[in-house]
This record gives structure tokens, sequence and C-alpha cells, in this order.
């Protein structure tokens, strides 16, 4: 018997992340952090709970689902709503991450998610460092949420820094788009899901306080509050 009691099969499989050659032979991540990896790890998952947890439906008696390849987990807000259940899915990496211990963790592949189609009620979805396909994934949540469920949807908005610039390097995007909104909006039509609401967020006076190690970061900061930072989306099952 399984440990939900709605798993569909065990998949114990390494998760997918696509990378590039270095001219050593060896591999290394595509993403560009402005600050270095670990400070802008942390300004991205402190701009993630302060702009989050008012957006969040209400999900006490509800069974939540986070996706959130190689970030840190956010289960610790969500366990302050009360929901019936609290799992994260991912591969070994996000396993050993930091996190609320009581949240169960599933070992398995984002693509292909082990779990009976209409099993949750929500489902945070967090793929900013990884580089799955986003619309397959998409499918794939919708499957397994209920009819009228939903999915919030927690992205580098498309004309951030990082996303502009990568895009300058590899300017074929999954499907053949580009970063922008019309590469979201079809990829919800086709896994079945309709925007309930959409909120863009900017680099904000908060934010300065990572920017305070010298003043080449104060002008970095200065030009990153230029463009967008992140983009979040709550979606609806139909």
């Amino acid at each position: 018997m399984s440990l939900f009691g709605f798993l569909k099969k065990k998949n114990s499989s390494e998760p997918r992340v696509v990378q590039k050659n270095s001219q050593m032979g060896q591999t290394q991540e595509i993403f560009d952090f402005p600050l270095g990896e670990s400070p802008f790890r942390q300004l991205l998952y402190y701009s993630e709970q302060k702009e989050l947890k008012s957006r969040l439906p209400s999900l006490s008696g509800c069974k939540v689902l986070e996706i959130a390849p190689r970030e840190s987990s956010l289960t610790p807000m969500i366990r302050s709503m009360n929901p019936a259940l609290m799992v994260r899915v991912g591969g070994q990496k996000e396993k050993e991450m930091p996190s609320d211990e009581s949240a169960e963790f599933v070992l398995s592949h984002w693509e292909n998610l082990p779990f009976l189609e209409g099993s949750w009620d929500f489902i945070l979805l967090r793929p900013h460092f990884s580089k799955i396909s986003l619309s397959r994934i998409l499918r794939e949540a919708s499957r397994i949420l209920k009819s009228g469920g939903m999915i919030l949807l927690s992205d580098f908005h498309p004309f951030s820094h990082m996303i502009q610039k990568e895009h300058l390097r590899s300017v074929v995007g999954e499907d053949s788009l580009g970063p922008g909104f019309e590469r979201y909006f079809k990829f919800f039509r086709e896994s079945g899901l309709t925007v309930d609401s959409v909120k863009e967020f900017f680099y904000d006076g908060s934010l300065r306080k990572f920017f305070q190690t010298s003043g080449n970061d104060q002008e970095l900061f200065e030009n990153l509050r230029k463009t967008p930072f992140l983009i979040f989306f709550l979606l609806q099952k139909e």
C-alpha cells in the first residue's frame, strides 16, 4: 500500500536538468547569477516569502504539493495555513535541502509525477533554476490536480535581467518561443488551465540590503530596478 493512498507508481529517477559543456569537457549551470549564486538565492527566497503568502488561496484542509527544482522549500510558510497534507517532490538534491521536517518528500522526476489523476487541491510550482520543459510539467501538474484546483506558478519574469541575458545566448526557446507572455499562455491553454490573477514583482527598496557589500553592488541594484524580477500566476484547472 502506498504512503499516501494515491501514488501512481514508484519512480526514483533523478530529474533532468539541462546543462552545457565547458571548454574542459565538464558541465556547468546555464544561469548567470547577478550577485553570485548563494546571495541571489537568498534574495529570491526572501522575495517569494514576502509576496506569496498574500497571494495563496485558503489551504485549510487541502492536499498541497510543492514542486521546486533546485530550491529551498517554502513548506514552513504553507504549513502555517493548515493544509491536511503537505508534500514536496523532487530529486536527491531537493531531498537534501533544508525544509519543514513535517512535510513528506517523494523522490520523483518532475515530468512524470507518481500520483493519480485529480489527487491534489493545490500545487506550488517554482521552476526558476531548472531547465525542465515548462509545458510538460504544467500538463503533468494539471493531470494530478482536481477539477477547480489551483496552481501558483512563481517564475522569473520573462523580461527580467536573467532571462533576457540567457535568451541572448540561446535565442531558440521551448516550442521555438522566446521569453514572453505568449509562451506562458500557450502552455496554460494546452494544460487546461485558466489564469485567475497575474502579479509582476520588481526589485523594491526592501531588497537593497542584499546589495550592500560594495559600490558596484549598489550600481547593479539600480540597474536591476529598471526591469521586472518575478512573475506570479494563479491558475485554475477547468
